[in-house]
């Protein structure tokens, strides 16, 4: 039950068989099952950790799209790619797989979640399964079309080829504009869930409430 202690003691025996085995034992140990609230605090702040990353992503592709703007209209000003827009297609690479790494974050944080309520059968099934299905809409951001479109501007500022490099970067804006708004979803459904948790938190809390009032009477 929740906030029940423990108090146990290890012990282990020899080999000897006579008289009898001789044993031994550790000191008193304590084990604490957390309490309703302890689980729910703990929980909060693996998704408290998935909003700032999902916030910081968002301010994140601000950036790159706003770095794909001007490099975009560089190479339309000019016939050759130089090192400099080299450097600003690396750029946006590299904000990217910093992207790529935030996301992984964010799925073994959404991981984490799903454990806790599974494990302590924190919420009801109906919400339980919307943090499942969160869990898929994260997974599916990251598509192959972008990993592609991003592999692409690689190739092209390798290859210094202003045509090649306009292409990919036209693919790449289409597919960040989609993860973009995916994103929007993903941070619009997930408030909406960790509110209707609340709810749900309370509906408990307010439960073990009348169970212990039940258990005193």
């Amino acid at each position: 039950m929740p906030e029940d202690e423990v108090v146990f003691r290890i012990g282990a025996a020899d080999n000897n068989t006579i008289p009898k085995p001789s044993w031994t034992y550790s000191k008193e140990l304590n084990a604490f099952y957390p309490s309703l609230e302890e689980m729910f605090f703990q929980m909060e702040e693996n998704e408290n950790e998935v909003m700032e990353e999902a916030e910081d992503i968002t301010l994140t592709m601000d950036e790159v799209q706003e770095l794909v703007e001007d490099l975009k209209l560089d190479l339309l000003k000019s016939e050759e790619m130089d090192w400099e827009q080299s450097q600003q297609t690396e750029e946006v690479i590299q904000k990217m797989e910093d992207i790529f790494e935030q996301m992984a974050q964010m799925s073994d944080l959404m991981d984490a979640v799903k454990e806790q309520i599974e494990k302590n059968d924190l919420l009801n099934e109906n919400l339980t399964e919307k943090f499942q299905n969160l869990q898929e809409l994260l997974n599916q951001l990251m598509t192959p079309e972008m990993k592609e479109a991003l592999e692409k501007m690689r190739e092209a500022a390798q290859e210094m080829d202003p045509e090649k490099m306009l292409q990919a970067l036209e693919d790449f804006e289409f597919n960040a504009q989609d993860f973009e708004e995916q994103l929007d979803r993903f941070i619009e459904m997930f408030e909406l869930a960790m509110a209707e948790q609340k709810m749900d938190e309370i509906r408990k809390k307010l439960e073990q409430m009348i169970q212990e009032q039940q258990a005193i009477m």
